[in-house]
């Protein structure tokens, strides 16, 4: 009868079928003669507590210490001293006894008893070790029953042997390879040949995890391990086997299977993925993954990454040949939105495939010292391709999937850039209609960077030809050339106590348009001139707080700008915007992000900035910042995403502060309050606590609040249900050195709706990492209003020693609210 043990290939567990008398025997305690504190002993480990994730080092014997080992072994320059009992012969077979210590540079070898072999010439050629035998080089140790090396075919071999590789000690500890083996035999190359050995990467004596295997070899040079007839043992007990194993016993880049991951999703099922890795070139490499979806079919994951001279890039490619809970999700969709059967975004479900993809390429070239180039692309076979596989609600919710490639120029004196924009655009049936959004090819920019000219006179000047371009089935729009100029002339006067710069500018924009609606002009001109002052001051002084001095200083600021108000109506706005209010808005001429609206402005700006530094470290502990300004014409200013325009003398106020507790601790905050207006007068507020320590010891609170942040399905353009108000928390912190709770809780206090949560647990040990983590995450919010939600589940275990863990999910999914967090299945 057959039974259907774990196979495992360099980490990947496959289900094959074997012969259960094919299984080797497992160890027994005649292989390891040494077991617990005794195989720490003779491993010299050293144990101190808290020095690293193992607590303990090795030590380094001192005849040896700080050399290099020579290579190969040789017979030349090898000293051999004994205590007594010394029988000498100047050929054939000498014997010594008593602390038998055999030198050579970066080699070390001992016992009780050598038998010393001289050929007719009286050359070395051998050396036979008994009784307590032990070898120590910068690399290695053994200590076994029986050792014996030959000089001239420059072989060692070994009964009995307790073993280890050494490896620097690196920030998380000394990753070092231990075990023990019946028989075994090192060549001239320092490859080493086990059999019925144990491996682990564990503290000596005290291993979580080890292999046991009939046959090993530990290959120095390619810096691999492989094994044949092979047991995971964690504990005492046998869990998994392998006929064959290959893992790396480097930090080099090898090819072969990566550790596997399970996860399980609430949308996708059991998630089970295989990742193997193609050490192609050391310039270039591939990673594929197999994905097996238990509601879905197998998924093909490829990323391929390049590097030359002056370039690089990735190329990812992702296919599912046969998606099944697509095909049934298709089928509901047709029949519930029958009633959209003559909309496009119907049209495009009716006609899509159940074989799904995704297409992405990132590229950059750098041409010379002047010239360079980067390219984006992105393609998805359907529109529901990133709803399905992704894990959180900004990136299911896209729309608009840029193509991009840019030309960057950058000389002495000038700067540009040529870039092709464009967009794929996705219209899932079950959301709003979405519009395209405009291509532009080409976009070519030229700017005049600061020339100093006569009189302390800079110039600047500014260029931008934009071919704009629309696909007209989702109505007609305004397409065409737009070019804008803006020459920029400023005199500024810096000395010590503050600043002077007045400036002056000449906004020019040109239309040459090739469709038109809302009676927009074939072709249209105007030049528009701008003028601002720009002011401030710097006072200081020495303020003792607490036990310390610290300079604190006062900057009082006056920006006035003006700008003649030019009706503009007659030429499209392609793609500018009024940002949300700021510190910022208020000292820039133009309050628009764009050139399509030039705003008129007969304004002053005032505000006030505060700072408290350390003069020696240069260290700033708080700062603060309050601004505002008065409208002398009562300009027009249309609020962002809003039908309503407000007319106003006194600008809102905007505030910012931070108080940097330590390097580590921080509380920042800023807003902004509106005198005009009745209600709603709070814009954009954020509030932030942060704590970041080392070792993943992260806390972060934030409030954001923003007026028009988060579009509620129907509401009014102007109505307050589509602010944002959200609570963001998250932690990760060290308890007992290895353990890592993370947490992380986002909630939309506008809609009563939950964002995401997400919880779990790391352990990073001296030789294995483990990490479960639980997640729900919102991933759109349909036509009615209503969340749906994903429940993700994920598993992650590492053997280090045994390959690394590549794929970083889920740590992209904690780092997106946690940005600070370290991933420790990544860090070595």
């Amino acid at each position: 009868m057959k039974s259907w043990p774990l196979k495992i290939l360099s980490g990947i567990i496959i289900a094959a079928p074997m012969m259960s008398a094919g299984l080797p025997k497992l160890p027994n305690k005649s292989v390891a003669k040494y077991e617990g504190e005794e195989i720490a002993r003779a491993l010299m480990w050293q144990r101190e507590e808290g020095v690293n994730l193992c607590n303990g080092y090795y030590l380094m014997p001192k005849e040896i210490e700080g050399q290099t080992p020579i290579a190969p072994v040789t017979n030349e320059d090898t000293s051999i001293t004994a205590d007594q009992g010394t029988l000498f012969a100047s050929s054939g077979t000498s014997t010594l006894t008593g602390n038998v210590t055999a030198i050579q540079q970066g080699r070390a070898l001992y016992s009780q008893k050598a038998y010393v072999d001289r050929n007719s010439q009286g050359k070395l050629c051998r050396i036979r070790l008994t009784g307590k035998v032990s070898g120590d080089e910068p690399d290695k140790r053994f200590v076994a029953d029986f050792a014996s090396r030959n000089f001239l075919t420059k072989n060692t071999s070994f009964k009995n042997m307790l073993y280890r590789y050494y490896k620097p000690n690196s920030k998380y500890g000394p990753y070092d390879a231990w075990g023990t083996a019946e028989d075994a035999r090192e060549d001239a190359n320092g490859t080493i040949y086990l059999k019925r050995a144990t491996y682990s990467t564990c503290v000596p004596g005290h291993s979580p995890w080890h292999l046991y295997a009939k046959d090993m070899v530990l290959d120095k040079q390619s810096g691999r391990g492989t094994s044949w007839s092979t047991w995971l043992m964690v504990g005492p007990v046998p869990v998994l086997y392998s006929p064959y194993l290959n893992f790396s016993i480097s930090r080099q880049r090898k090819t072969g299977f990566l550790s596997p991951r399970f996860e399980h999703s609430h949308r996708n099922g059991y998630i089970y993925t295989v990742p193997f890795y193609f050490n192609l070139a050391p310039n270039y490499d591939l990673i594929t993954k197999t994905k097996y979806f238990s509601k879905r079919g197998v998924k093909f994951n490829n990323r391929f990454r390049y590097m030359w001279e002056g370039s690089g890039g990735t190329i990812q490619a992702n296919i599912i040949p046969h998606d099944r809970l697509f095909a049934r999700k298709r089928r509901e969709n047709l029949d519930q939105y029958s009633n959209k059967s003559t909309t496009r975004p119907y049209r495009r479900l009716e006609n899509d495939k159940n074989t799904r993809g995704y297409l992405g390429l990132r590229h950059f070239t750098n041409f010379n010292e002047n010239w360079s180039m980067k390219e984006e692309a992105n393609f998805v076979t359907d529109d529901y391709y990133l709803e399905d596989f992704t894990h959180n609600l900004l990136s299911s919710t896209t729309t608009q999937l840029p193509n991009s490639a840019v030309f960057d120029y950058k000389g002495p004196y000038s700067s540009g850039k040529i870039k092709f924009l464009a967009y794929q655009t996705l219209h899932p049936i079950n959301q709003a209609t979405v519009n395209p959004s405009y291509t532009q090819i080409p976009d070519i920019q030229w700017n005049l960077d600061t020339i100093e000219g006569p009189y302390g006179i800079n110039l600047n000047w500014t260029n931008d030809a934009t071919y704009f371009d629309h696909e007209q089935t989702f109505g007609v729009k305004p397409t065409g050339l737009r070019f804008f100029t803006a020459p920029t002339l400023s005199l500024p006067y810096r000395p010590l106590w503050g600043y002077v710069i007045p400036m002056v500018r000449l906004n020019t924009q040109f239309y040459n348009l090739f469709t038109t609606t809302n009676n927009y002009s074939k072709n249209s001109f105007h030049m528009i001139p701008s003028f601002s002052l720009d002011n401030g001051l710097y006072f200081e002084r020495k303020w003792p707080w607490s036990t310390h001095l610290y300079t604190q200083t006062l900057e009082p600021r006056l920006y006035y700008t003006y700008t003649p108000k030019v009706n503009q109506s007659d030429h499209p706005n392609f793609n500018t915007t009024l940002p949300a209010f700021d510190y910022a808005r208020s000292f820039r001429m133009n309050r628009n992000i764009g050139v399509d609206r030039i705003g008129a402005a007969n304004r002053l700006s005032y505000a006030l900035t505060s700072k408290l530094f350390d003069p020696m470290t240069g260290f700033q502990v708080l700062s603060g910042s309050v601004s505002s300004g008065l409208n002398f014409s009562e300009e027009t200013v249309c609020e962002e995403d809003r039908d309503v325009c407000l007319r106003r003398v006194i600008e809102p106020v905007a505030g910012s502060f931070g108080y940097n507790i330590s390097s580590a601790f921080s509380i920042s905050a800023n807003s902004s309050y509106d005198f005009k207006k009745k209600s709603h007068r709070i814009g954009t507020t954020t509030a932030r606590l942060s704590y970041n320590e080392e070792d993943n010891r992260i806390v972060h609170i934030e409030y954001l609040y923003k007026k028009g942040g988060d579009k509620f399905p129907g509401a009014p353009v102007n109505s307050y249900k589509n602010d944002l108000s959200r609570i963001h928390v998250g932690a990760s912190w060290l308890l007992f050195q290895h353990w890592h709770p993370i947490a992380d809780f986002r909630y939309n206090l506008s809609h009563n709706q939950l964002q995401q949560r997400l919880y779990g647990i790391e352990y990073d040990g001296c030789c294995f990492d483990l990490r479960v983590v639980r997640t729900i995450n919102q991933l759109r919010v349909n036509d009615e209003g209503s969340p749906t939600y994903d429940r993700d589940f994920f598993l992650q275990i590492q053997l280090k020693g045994l390959g690394k863990y590549v794929s970083k999910d889920p740590h992209k999914v904690i780092q997106k609210g946690l940005s600070e967090y370290n991933d420790v299945f990544v860090r070595q």
